[in-house]
């Protein structure tokens, strides 16, 4: 009677479902902290679990799941991801036995989950149909005896997957096709069914429901349960402590786990762990569900002082205002921290938003999340710090994270988490902190539109503009000069996560960008002219005429040089920077000084003080990650300089040590950032060079991860101890051998230029070196008992031949190489030795890669042998010994 009461169902089920689609469940949860995901909420639980164990993006992509592909989800289940490897030969004629899907059909096909076409063919790869999947899935739950025991295939194998507890939302017409998402469904619907055992009873067959086990249990011992998130690895929902990594609360107990799920506090879920042995059990993946949210910009908070009956109001989607309830007794999360103490004010945030979460249906909100955020459009990244920098204010974000002590979590406009190398100048940070400066929470967006801005409207003193057919409204602490979004403007709007203005760059303002080196009247023209000597990006150093009215800072002057006088904001642009913009003759039309009203130029960060001694750019407390960052480099004083000596272009890599510059740093333009370096020079002989000395070590050519053919040379040298440098100019360095000592110029870590300044052979000068030219009093340093004159390298550069004692008194300045004597380290009472990199180059030996033989701390002396003559230089940053390249 039973089986003709199944045999009814199906056929009654089977009409329907060929008669017409059932529509799936809508899961109405909000994700209102982190934006939608990527994929399908099923296909994230698959794949989290080890079912989809291959790439996720190609999976999703597809429009259809193919009959290998679903096999092979059902098999990673049923063997656990274990395939066999005994088939040596096909199980079916269109699938090779040795490829992988010939082992997965090989294990699917010894637990009884396939059979093919009864004709020894699969069909890997033509789209699975859900009458197909019910009877994969079906035979993998141990139903198919029950099935071809109702009807066979497909009805039977429907009505046993709804006897195992396949609900009738999991059911669809068994002609369709399945989709990856309608295929990860079925599956996650399927883990809790009932697996059908067989039983050996008095020598007869008989099968029974495990009703205590669940599918996905039986299969890969994975456990199934629900709850509430009470705690995550930074707070729990009435209070924090110390930062709990690897570990989440729900419903007050503790769980190990290796995913990051501090974005589910407070929320209903259900959640997928395995048993630890007696130690904390381990969570796996866990979705939301039975949760109900209220999500209420900033924005659109009409008082959010908390009234005396705990309501705060706020407006809704047409205008009008409605009244929501503070539970006394709900959780109070601010920035990602649990408070319980507040004012009543702590609702009126300023930027962001309020939502309120109730995790159990009973209409009472249980959980208040306050995230309050600022923004920053970044102006530069430094990678050695991990730091991020405010384009205009000199605001820096702090991206060093410290176990236990700070959790930073950075998610990117899909709400994947995503870290501090994919940061770039451009991007806009969203970023909320809590209290006690321990949780930062960033989303980034790389979002922006460009065009003429075509209309402006405001509503509730909010400003929106028109671009491109879509209202973006301007965020409300925006740091650039808001003036320049006006109607008609054309430019880029960057967008940060809340599709906000948080910038705004018109025109192509950084063609115009000059260092001014003077400004003065022209006094020999009949009509007085002002005349602007200026160094444009390209290091052309030239004098712009100026047209009597120009455009100055935004506002037209009728006569630039009333009454004799240059402009006093011009003046003060000596030695700075402008925008200098020309009319179609040449003559300058319009002028930009910095932080003057109306200008597009801007500094960022203080103006301060720059001692070069690393890799570690500072500006005014701004960092500089870019090498290839354009520094216009000025004098101390304008007016004495020499234009080509003084005035340059230059870049990070450039600065040189053991000099203290005046640094300000500048943006304009789209995503341009430039700076002012005002120099104080030493000593008149000090010469920008930007070359560094080293030792040969190595030369060998190679293909580089780019397939281009490169010579790499091994070199030693005290900045950067033993470092390798590549260059694809094969002219660079081209007669350069180990032992020689070089100077280079190095972009990026690949050589730009260089030339030899000693050969190690024969200890001799190289008569076509720059450097030997302008030094032809070089010498190198012959001595015993440790008596030896030393060769100076200052700021990087082979300078002079010195003596210590020299340096002590500080009488060497202006001394000609004649006028240097030989001196004892120990009779002037000099002991810094041990602090010195010795490299030591032994001409003897047979094997040239052997020649730089050793490099060492120890003290100088330990590379001396009494009487006998060893050939010295000494490479030094301060004047002591810091490097010695010592040949024997």
């Amino acid at each position: 009677m039973k089986k003709q009461f199944y045999k009814i169902i199906a056929f009654a089920l089977c009409i329907m479902l060929f008669a017409c689609p059932v529509s799936a469940y809508e899961n109405k949860v909000v994700q209102a902290e982190n934006p939608q995901s990527t994929y399908d909420e099923n296909i994230e639980t698959i794949s989290a679990l080890g079912i989809l164990d291959w790439d996720t993006d190609t999976f999703s992509a597809s429009e259809n799941v193919t009959r290998g592909e679903f096999t092979r989800l059902i098999t990673n289940i049923v063997s656990n991801g274990v395939y066999s490897t005994d088939s040596v030969m096909s199980v079916f004629a269109d699938v090779s036995a040795d490829s992988e899907l010939g082992k997965i059909l090989y294990t699917a096909k010894s637990f009884g989950i396939v059979s093919g076409d009864g004709e020894g063919s699969f069909y890997p790869d033509r789209p699975i149909t859900y009458e197909e999947a019910y009877k994969i899935l079906g035979s993998a739950l141990g139903y198919d005896a029950d099935a071809k025991a109702n009807g066979g295939y497909p009805t039977g194998y429907v009505m046993s997957c709804i006897k195992a507890g396949l609900k009738s939302d999991s059911i669809e017409p068994l002609s369709d096709k399945l989709t990856p998402s309608g295929a990860a469904k079925l599956i996650v619907d399927a883990f809790e069914c009932n697996v059908m055992k067989v039983k050996l009873v008095n020598n007869n067959t008989e099968y029974e429901i495990d009703r205590d086990e669940d599918w996905i249990y039986t299969a890969k011992k994975i456990l199934i349960s629900e709850g509430v998130v009470t705690a995550n690895s930074i707070t729990a929902l009435q209070s924090f402590d110390t930062i709990d990594q690897g570990f989440v609360s729900i419903d007050d107990v503790r769980y190990k786990c290796d995913e990051n799920f501090d974005l589910y506090l407070g929320y209903n879920v259900k959640f997928y762990y395995t048993e630890e042995n007696g130690n904390c059990d381990r969570v796996l993946h866990m979705t939301k569900q039975y949760n109900d949210e209220l999500l209420i910009d900033a924005n659109d908070i009409a008082d959010g002082v908390l009234s005396s009956d705990r309501k705060i109001e706020y407006y809704t989607a047409n205008d009008d205002t409605k009244k929501v309830k503070i539970p006394v007794n709900a959780s109070i999360i601010y920035n990602g921290r649990a408070i319980n103490t507040y004012g009543e004010n702590i609702f009126n945030i300023s930027y962001g938003f309020i939502k309120l979460t109730d995790n159990n249906s009973d209409g009472i909100y249980d959980v208040v999340f306050l995230s309050e955020y600022k923004n920053m459009i970044i102006g530069a990244v430094n990678t050695v710090d991990k730091s991020a920098a405010d384009k205009y204010n000199g605001n820096v974000i702090n991206f060093m994270p410290y176990e236990k002590e700070k959790i930073i979590r950075i998610y990117d406009e899909t709400g994947k988490e995503t870290d501090f190398s994919k940061l770039a100048a451009g991007d806009v940070l969203s970023y909320a902190e809590s209290e006690d400066g321990k949780i930062l929470t960033i989303y980034v967006s790389k979002k922006k539109i460009e065009g003429k801005i075509e209309s402006v409207s405001e509503v509730r003193s909010k400003k929106y503009y028109g671009i491109k057919g879509s209202e973006t409204a301007l965020a409300a602490d925006a740091s650039f000069d808001t003036s320049s979004v006006k109607l008609n403007a054309v430019g880029i709007a960057y967008l940060n996560a809340f599709g906000e203005i948080t910038d705004f760059v018109s025109g192509n303002e950084i063609d115009n960008l000059v260092c001014v080196i003077d400004a003065y009247i022209d006094k020999d023209r009949a009509a007085n002219a002002l005349n602007i000597k200026v160094m444009d990006k390209n290091g052309d150093v030239k004098t712009l005429e100026s047209l009597k009215s120009v455009m100055l800072n935004g506002t037209r002057v009728k006569n630039i040089i009333e009454n004799d006088t240059v402009p006093a904001v011009i003046t003060a642009a000596k030695s700075g920077l402008a925008l200098i913009e020309l009319d179609e003759k040449g003559l300058v039309k319009k002028i930009e000084t910095p932080d003057a009203v109306g200008s597009k130029l801007h500094t960022f960060g203080a103006e301060a003080d720059l001692c070069y001694y690393s890799a570690n750019k500072t500006f005014g407390g701004i960092w500089y990650a870019d090498p290839n960052a354009v520094i216009f480099i000025g004098p101390k004083e304008a007016e004495r300089a020499d234009d080509a000596e003084v005035y340059r272009i230059t870049t990070m890599n450039e600065f040189w040590s053991n000099v203290t510059y005046r640094v300000t740093g500048y943006t304009v333009g789209d995503g341009s950032h430039y700076a002012k370096a005002i120099l104080f020079k030493e000593d008149n002989d000090l010469k920008i060079t930007g070359n560094e000395a080293h030792v040969i070590k190595a030369i060998t050519k190679t293909v580089n991860a780019k397939g281009d053919t490169v010579n790499v040379l091994e070199t030693a040298s005290y900045v950067g101890g033993l470092r390798k440098y590549e260059t694809k100019d094969e002219t660079i360095l081209a007669d350069a051998k180990v032992g020689d000592i070089v100077l280079i110029h190095i972009v990026n870590s690949v050589i730009d230029k260089g030339e030899i300044v000693l050969y190690a052979k024969d200890l001799s000068f190289n008569p076509d070196s720059e450097f030997v030219k302008k030094h032809s009093t070089l010498t190198y340093a012959a001595g015993s008992n440790y008596k030896y004159g030393n060769v100076l390298f200052r700021n990087n550069t082979l300078i002079l031949l010195v003596d210590d004692d020299g340096l002590e008194k500080e009488i060497a300045k202006g001394k000609n190489i004649s006028d240097y004597k030989y001196s004892d380290f120990s009779e002037i009472g000099y002991t810094d030795l041990t602090s010195a990199t010795v490299y030591a180059v032994d001409r003897t030996v047979h094997d040239k890669n052997d020649m730089v033989y050793r490099a060492d701390t120890n003290a100088i002396k330990d590379y001396l042998t009494f009487g006998e003559a060893s050939k010295i230089f000494i490479y030094t940053r301060t004047g002591y010994p810091r490097l010695a390249v010592v040949y024997k």
